[in-house]
């Protein structure tokens, strides 16, 4: 098991769909193998476009990106290394993740597991790090967004 060490939280604002995809651009180049990111937030805030963002920067070509509401999960892996791109949307229950082999793709490390609607099964990843957890809300102005991103370190 592996131990917290630090956790900080810091709040970006956007003002459109182009700077929530560079933000998610921005993070990817952050980011190593074994990372857990978890979003969440409102209906239509973002969460694909940050995903979208973050695959991009890791090399994946954006025509490849999709939400993966229906199919639980897409696999990117024309990247530095692979992304697994899961949606628990319509996932009823935790049993759905263990057949999907989410825990066994998230313990493998071997690329970055991004997650939206993260906390419909929040006990499935509560004790993993490193973890970045994303809250997207829908700003003041009509397309801004506010992303709240809590970094969790071993």
């Amino acid at each position: 098991m592996k131990t917290i060490k630090s956790k900080e939280t810091q709040i970006i604002y956007t003002e459109n769909e182009d700077a929530s995809f560079l933000f998610g651009k921005k993070l990817a180049a952050k980011l190593k193998k074994g990372t857990l990111i978890l979003l969440d937030g409102d209906l239509g805030a973002g969460k694909t476009i940050i995903t979208a963002g973050i695959a991009t920067g890791m090399g994946v070509q954006r025509e490849n990106i999709s939400s993966p509401t229906y199919t639980v999960m897409n696999i990117y892996n024309d990247g530095i290394f692979p992304v697994y791109h899961w949606d628990f949307y319509r996932v009823v229950e935790e049993e759905e993740l263990e057949m999907a082999d989410f825990f066994e793709i998230l313990h493998e490390a071997d690329g970055v597991v991004i997650v939206e609607w993260a906390s419909m099964f929040a006990s499935a990843w509560k004790k993993y790090a490193p973890r970045i957890e994303i809250k997207v809300e829908h700003g003041e102005e009509a397309n801004s967004r506010k992303i709240t991103v809590t970094t969790i370190k071993v």
